[in-house]
């Protein structure tokens, strides 16, 4: 049975023209999923209950000390229209939904605390508020977290867990409740620049495969237009490589220079020179 079904995947595979190595490389991320999921995360349930005891206290605090910025919170209570009050003074742009009101998910709010860093205190406030209220994360007797981790569910393939399940998809603070074991040891590592240097390979690009051995290519793309200083970092220019950065993946993911330039808050011309001179 399980033969039949590879000729036949085979089959449908060659008249579509996948190559077989993709479905190799699905097998074995499934198979690095089935690990994580089967194993869990390690975590401090002392101090992770303790946290949850007193969130009511420490939700208050950090209300009254992170608001004092925005003024959007009526005691606890986060106000969407206040938040558009907030935005207008700012002259910042937004996307609005079918009702007229702020858009204030987290994947849209993440994005936009990139291009007006003002917003990423807000956006950290507002995302640990949701993460804790709704206090889904599921730890076994064995004191390890475990959800599903939704693997090809985002929009480029990878695995997509919910946050408020899964504390390495959480905001980092939380990441201080995981706890290895005895003689053990976690890291968490990323790739760095994924798509850029995958790009880069597909198009053949010279000035992308050097901007990507550089090390850091959203500043060498900025260094190669005059936009910072040779010296540059992304210490020390850190709003300037993330507009080249947000520009360089609008590139990647054949984003429109009008979406474009309202996503970063400038008008459509100057949106479309930025995509122009990469």
């Amino acid at each position: 049975m399980t033969a039949g079904l590879y000729y036949a995947i085979k089959k449908s595979m060659i008249a579509e023209k996948i190559p077989l190595c993709y479905a190799l490389l699905r097998g074995r991320f499934m198979s690095a999923i089935a690990h994580m999921e089967y194993y869990g995360v390690p975590v401090d349930v002392e101090k992770f209950d303790e946290l949850i005891d007193c969130w009511d206290i420490i939700k208050e605090d950090l209300i009254f000390q992170m608001d004092k910025d925005y003024h959007v919170y009526d005691g606890t209570t986060f106000k969407v229209k206040w938040f558009h009050n907030y935005l207008v003074k700012q002259s910042i742009p937004w996307e609005y939904t079918a009702t007229g009101l702020p858009k204030t998910d987290q994947e849209f709010m993440e994005a936009k605390a990139k291009i007006f860093p003002q917003l990423k205190p807000l956006q950290e406030l507002l995302k640990a508020m949701g993460q804790l209220q709704q206090n889904k994360f599921l730890i076994g007797g064995d004191r390890r977290n475990r959800t599903l981790l939704n693997p090809f569910s985002a929009k480029t393939s990878r695995g997509y867990p919910k946050s408020s399940k899964f504390l390495f998809a959480s905001g980092t603070w939380l990441r201080s409740f995981i706890k290895p074991e005895k003689g053990m040891a976690i890291s968490c590592i990323d790739y760095g620049q994924q798509e850029f240097a995958i790009a880069a390979i597909l198009s053949q690009d010279k000035n992308m495969l050097k901007a990507y051995l550089a090390g850091d290519p959203f500043i060498e793309f900025a260094k190669t237009v005059g936009a910072v200083p040779q010296n540059a970092t992304k210490e020390t220019h850190p709003q300037e490589r993330e507009l080249y950065k947000t520009t360089s993946h609008a590139i990647d993911y054949g984003q429109s220079y009008f979406s474009f330039a309202q996503n970063i808050g400038v008008s459509p011309a100057e949106g479309k020179r930025l995509l122009n001179i990469h």
